[in-house]
C-alpha cells in the first residue's frame, strides 16, 4: 500500500512539474527544475541525479526559469544564454514533504517526493556551506522501494523521456535540420507558399505482384489509421484521413513533435498502437474515443506510435512537386529511428525483401515510384500495393541460412558503399544502417580513421563465427554512441521498441528489485542491429536462456527466487581473467610503456600456462585468448549442472591456491598498488550476469583490437595487438573458429570438488 500511496501522491493532479534536462553547454550536465509558485526552481547536478543513496550529487543553485522551458527538447543558438543540446531526459511531478517548501528552500533543505519516468520515490536537496561560483547544495536519493544501489541511471537510462532520442541524437538532428533548411531552397520542384492548415492524404492506386525495379522503392505497409502532422515549432496539430482533428486523441505523439520544434513542416505517417495484439485496430479504437479519462487509460497502458514516411512541406516551401526519394532523404535527417516518432525506412530496389518483411507481419508491401510526387486526396498509380505470396516455413520464421560467403560479400558491400545510410539483407531480414561515416576510431599513426560502416563490416564478416559463442546468451552491451572517443555506457536492459527479428528476455534484478529486457542475439540481423546501435563489445552471459532438456524453468522474471531457480543459474564454463600488475598508460614514455606492455603480456602467458595445468589435473579442458587489452582469458566448458555459487567458489579456490603456490608471480589482489608486480587472476567474474568480452569482440583500443581465441602452441609469439578489426576476418577466413566445438570439451567438476575439499 506504501507504493500506490507515493505514486498516487507524486503523480496527483495537485502535484507540481518536475523536470530533468540533460544540457550539453560548455560541459555536460544536469538541470533538475521545481515548479514553484509560477516557476521553475533550477539546480545544474554536474554528474546528473541518481538512484543509489549511497551517492550524494553536488546540485549548483541557478536562477529561476519560466515554466515554459519545462518542456523544451532541443538545441539552443549560439549566443543564447545556455547555448547547447537541451535533452529531456526526465519529466513528471512532484510533492513537498515539507509543509512550506518556499521556507524550506530558505533553510537550507527541502523534502520531496517525485513521480518522473526515471526518478521515483524521496529525495532531499541541502544547502552546503561551501560557496564556489554559486550556491552549492547536495541532491540525495533518500532509501526506499525504488531505491537502486550500485546503478548509475544516468548511464543506463541516456534516452530522452519524450522522444527516446540521445544527446548525440539531438546533436545528429540538428546538423540534419540545418542541412535541410538549405537543401530545401535548392530542391526541384518546391514551391514558396505558407503551410496548409489541413490536406488529404495520397493514396495507393491499385495492386501488383512483388516485383523489383530501380525506379520504385518499397516500404512494409504500417498497420492503423494515415494522420497528418502538421508542425509549427510547439504548435502542433495531428489530423486523420478526414481532416479532423486528432490531437486531443494521441496527446503523446502531439508532445514528443512539439519537443522537436520543426519548423513549419507537414508529415504524412501511420498511427499504431505499441505492444497491442492489432497495433492498427488498437489506433483504429484511440482516435475514435472522446471520453478523455479512456484516452488517458489507453495512453498509460499503450502507447502510440507515429510511423512518419513522408514529409510534404518544410519552413516556406512546399515539397509536393518533388520527387519523393528527395522527400524522404530530408525526413530521414529530421526524424529518430526510435521512439515514439519514427522514420518509416524504405528497401531500395528490392520487392522481395520487402514482401517478406511484410509476409512476417502479415500485412503487405507498398511500392512507390522513387519519381513521383505527391497528390493530395488522390489514388495514384504511382504508388501501389504489393500482396505477399505464399512462402516457405523457414521465411515464416525469420530464419535462413547465412553462410561466411554471403556474410563476406555484405562486409565487402558496406566498406565500399558511399551511402550515409541504407537498409540491407540479412539472413531473410530487412536492417536499416544509419550514420554510417559517423567517425569511430580517430586516425592512429598509419591507419586512417575508421568509421562506423568500417564496424558494422567487421561484424558482418565474423558473424557466422561469432553467433556460435553469442546465441541463446543474454548479452551486456557496450555501446559508444559518438565512437570510442565519446562517452560508454554499459546496458543490460532494452527500453526500447526492436524489429521483430530481435529477441527480449525479461530477467528479474535483484538489486533493481524489477526485471530488465535483455537482449539475446540469435541471429546475424540482430548482430547488426545491435552494433548499428553503437555496441561496440559483445558481452555474452557464461549462462544460456534454454534448459538443454534438464527441467530447468526457462521463466526468468517476477522475483529472485524465479530467475535462482532458472536455466540462467548454471553456466556452461569457468572463467579467469588474467590482469597483469600495471596500467601501462602510466609509463613515462612510448619506449618504456611498450616495454611494461611486453613484460606485462609474457607474465600473463607464464601464469596462463601454470592455471593450463592445475585445471587439466583435474581432467579439465581449457581454451585461451587475448582480451584485446593487456590480458588474457581462459575458459574451461563444463557439464552444466553446477549452480553460480559453486563455480565461483571453486574459481575463488583455484585462483588462491595457484597465489599460495606462486606468491612472486600470481596475486588475487584488486589494487593495483598492492599487486606488486604479479598477476591478478581475477576469479570475481563467476557471476550470474557478469561477463568478459566474447570471442571475436572487438575492444574500444585506440588500435581497435579484438578479443582472439589462439592456439595453446602458438601463444607465446602471441602479441594481443596483432588481431585487429582490419586482419580478423581474413584470418577467420584461412585458419576457422579456434574455439570451435567448445561445448564438446565440457566435464565434470567432481575431480575438482575433490581436490578442493569442495565434494
Amino acid at each position: 500500500m506504501a507504493q500506490a500511496s507515493e505514486d498516487t501522491a507524486a503523480r496527483s493532479t495537485t502535484s507540481l512539474l518536475f523536470v530533468v534536462h540533460q544540457h550539453r553547454a560548455r560541459r555536460l550536465h544536469y538541470d533538475l527544475r521545481l515548479e514553484l509558485n509560477g516557476r521553475l526552481v533550477c539546480w545544474a547536478v554536474p554528474k546528473g541525479p541518481s538512484m543509489d543513496p549511497g551517492q550524494r550529487r553536488l546540485a549548483v543553485k541557478v536562477e529561476d526559469h519560466a515554466l515554459a522551458i519545462a518542456d523544451f527538447e532541443g538545441v539552443v543558438p549560439e549566443g543564447d544564454y545556455g547555448a547547447g543540446e537541451l535533452l529531456l531526459w526526465d519529466r513528471g511531478t512532484w510533492r513537498p514533504l515539507d509543509d512550506d517548501p518556499e521556507e524550506a528552500l530558505a533553510q537550507g533543505k527541502l523534502l520531496f517526493l517525485v513521480g518522473g519516468e526515471k526518478l521515483r520515490g524521496r529525495f532531499v536537496l541541502v544547502r552546503t556551506r561551501y560557496r564556489g561560483e554559486g550556491e552549492n547544495w547536495l541532491l540525495i536519493k533518500l532509501k526506499d522501494r525504488y531505491a537502486t544501489p550500485g546503478e548509475d541511471i544516468t548511464l543506463s537510462r541516456p534516452e530522452s523521456v519524450v522522444t527516446q532520442r540521445t544527446i548525440t541524437d539531438l546533436q545528429l538532428w540538428a546538423e540534419g535540420l540545418r542541412e535541410v533548411q538549405e537543401e530545401v531552397l535548392r530542391l526541384a520542384g518546391a514551391v514558396a507558399q505558407p503551410m496548409p492548415t489541413a490536406l488529404p492524404p495520397m493514396w495507393p492506386g491499385g495492386r501488383r505482384d512483388p516485383f523489383c525495379d530501380a525506379d520504385w522503392l518499397f516500404e512494409v505497409e504500417q498497420r492503423g489509421p494515415r494522420v497528418l502532422a502538421f508542425c509549427d515549432g510547439s504548435a502542433v496539430t495531428l489530423r486523420d484521413r478526414r481532416q479532423r482533428d486528432v490531437t486531443r486523441q494521441v496527446p503523446e505523439l502531439a508532445f514528443a513533435l512539439a519537443a522537436m520544434r520543426l519548423p513549419k513542416a507537414v508529415l504524412d505517417g501511420v498511427v499504431s498502437i505499441d505492444s497491442a495484439r492489432d497495433p492498427g485496430a488498437a489506433a483504429h479504437r484511440r482516435l475514435a474515443e472522446t471520453d478523455q479519462a479512456a484516452i488517458e487509460r489507453s495512453r498509460a497502458k499503450t502507447p502510440a506510435v507515429y510511423h512518419a514516411f513522408d514529409l510534404l512541406h518544410f519552413g516556406d516551401h512546399s515539397l509536393l512537386g518533388v520527387a519523393l526519394s528527395e522527400r524522404r532523404r530530408l525526413l530521414d535527417k529530421l526524424l529518430p529511428d526510435r521512439g515514439v516518432v519514427v522514420f518509416v525506412d524504405h528497401v531500395a530496389m528490392d520487392g522481395e525483401v520487402a514482401c517478406e518483411e511484410a509476409r512476417r507481419s502479415c500485412v503487405r508491401s507498398v511500392a512507390k515510384r522513387a519519381a513521383s510526387i505527391y497528390r493530395p486526396g488522390e489514388r495514384s498509380e504511382d504508388w501501389v500495393l504489393v500482396e505477399p505470396t505464399p512462402s516457405s516455413e523457414g521465411a515464416r520464421s525469420g530464419e535462413s541460412s547465412w553462410s561466411p560467403e554471403e556474410a563476406a560479400e555484405l562486409g565487402e558491400r558496406l566498406r565500399g558503399e558511399r551511402q550515409r545510410s541504407l537498409t540491407v539483407r540479412v539472413g531473410g531480414a530487412a536492417v536499416k544502417l544509419t550514420n554510417l561515416d559517423k567517425v569511430f576510431w580517430p586516425q592512429a599513426d598509419e591507419r586512417p580513421a575508421l568509421l562506423k560502416r568500417d564496424l558494422i563490416a567487421y561484424y558482418a564478416e565474423v558473424s557466422p563465427w561469432l553467433l556460435l559463442h553469442l546465441q541463446d546468451r543474454p548479452l551486456t552491451l557496450r555501446r559508444y554512441v559518438d565512437g570510442i572517443g565519446g562517452e560508454s555506457f554499459y546496458q543490460r536492459d532494452w527500453h526500447y521498441r526492436v524489429p521483430d527479428y530481435v529477441r527480449l528476455v525479461p530477467i528479474f534484478a535483484p538489486t533493481a528489485k524489477r526485471d530488465f529486457r535483455a537482449v539475446v542475439c540469435d541471429n546475424a540481423a540482430t548482430l547488426l542491429w545491435l552494433v548499428n546501435a553503437g555496441d561496440v563489445e559483445m558481452h555474452a552471459w557464461y549462462a544460456r536462456c534454454s534448459n538443454d532438456g534438464r527441467g530447468w524453468p526457462e521463466d526468468f522474471a517476477g522475483s529472485e527466487e524465479t530467475v535462482e531457480a532458472s536455466s540462467l543459474n548454471y553456466p556452461d564454463f569457468l572463467v579467469f581473467d588474467l590482469d597483469p600488475w600495471t596500467k601501462i598508460a602510466r609509463a613515462g614514455g612510448a619506449k618504456e610503456a611498450e616495454t611494461m606492455r611486453l613484460e606485462a603480456l609474457a607474465a600473463c602467458k607464464t601464469v596462463a600456462g601454470l592455471l593450463r595445468e592445475r585445471l587439466e589435473s583435474w581432467g579439465l579442458t581449457c581454451f585461451v585468448k587475448t582480451s584485446g587489452k593487456t590480458g588474457l582469458h581462459l575458459w574451461a566448458p563444463i557439464e552444466r549442472r553446477y549452480r553460480f555459487d559453486t563455480t565461483r567458489e571453486v574459481a575463488r579456490r583455484l585462483a588462491e591456491s595457484l597465489a599460495v603456490t606462486y606468491p612472486d608471480l600470481v596475486t588475487t589482489e584488486w589494487r593495483i598498488e598492492k599487486r606488486s608486480g604479479r598477476v591478478l587472476v581475477d576469479y570475481m567474474q563467476n557471476v550470474r550476469g557478469k561477463t568478459l568480452p566474447s570471442p571475436y569482440s572487438v575492444r574500444a583500443t585506440v588500435e581497435a583490437t579484438v578479443s582472439m581465441p589462439v592456439a595453446w602452441e602458438d601463444l607465446q609469439d602471441v602479441d594481443s595487438r596483432q588481431f585487429a578489426l582490419d586482419n580478423v576476418p581474413r584470418l577467420l577466413e584461412a585458419h576457422g573458429d579456434g574455439w570451435a566445438g567448445i561445448l564438446d570439451h565440457r566435464v565434470s567438476l567432481e575431480r575438482t570438488l575433490s581436490a578442493l575439499d569442495m565434494a
